[in-house]
């Protein structure tokens, strides 16, 4: 028989679905944001000053110019309406669950030495092994354990009576977690 480690009890809101999806939109764009920014911008400061180079030379036309530029000025159009969308998005997050969801209200989580985590709602009840988990995101209203790169079991801070507590069960989850990305490793080799 396995023996559990920790019992959690805690309610999910739509407000952690929020801030879980802007971890998850974090993590999944970690290796990106102002450096890509930076580079797009000196791009487009290298073709720009290419454009007026090929101008001067009698390479390119005022017309050719003008439609660079009109390019350009589209391009960053587009941009700026993917990021409206992007952050209206998260309004849709808001409205895509509810009150009388599946995914909010009482939740129980229980841990698992050997055997990972269960967590039970009303609704639902899902069981994911220990080496399901590939990370572990500790912010400050909440806890993810990641399944995937943008999927996680979300456990909100108040699930903890204090923060020993709340440490405690994430060293217990990051053990876990390297435990078995060594085992993958091994496996791997």
């Amino acid at each position: 028989m396995v023996s559990d480690r920790f019992r959690l009890r805690y309610r999910l809101k739509p407000e952690h679905y929020l801030s879980y999806r802007k971890l998850s939109v974090q993590r999944l764009h970690q290796s990106s944001g102002w450096k890509r920014l930076l580079l797009m911008l000196v791009a487009g400061v290298v073709g720009g000053l290419l454009m007026v180079v090929l101008q001067n030379q009698n390479i390119l036309s005022n017309r050719d110019v003008n439609a660079g530029f009109i390019g350009a000025v589209l391009a960053a159009a587009s941009i700026f309406l993917l990021a409206m969308f992007y952050m209206n998005f998260g309004g849709m997050v808001r409205s895509m669950v509810g009150v009388h969801n599946a995914l909010v209200g009482e939740f129980s989580l229980t841990a698992y030495d050997g055997g990972g985590i269960q967590v039970t709602g009303k609704h639902i009840t899902s069981s994911y092994e220990w080496s399901a988990f590939v990370d572990m995101t500790n912010a400050k209203d909440l806890l993810i354990l990641w399944v995937d790169r943008g999927a996680g079991v979300i456990i909100p801070a108040k699930a903890f009576p204090g923060a020993e507590e709340r440490s405690q069960f994430a060293d217990y989850v990051a053990e876990r977690i390297e435990a078995n990305r060594q085992v993958d490793d091994l496996q791997e080799a």
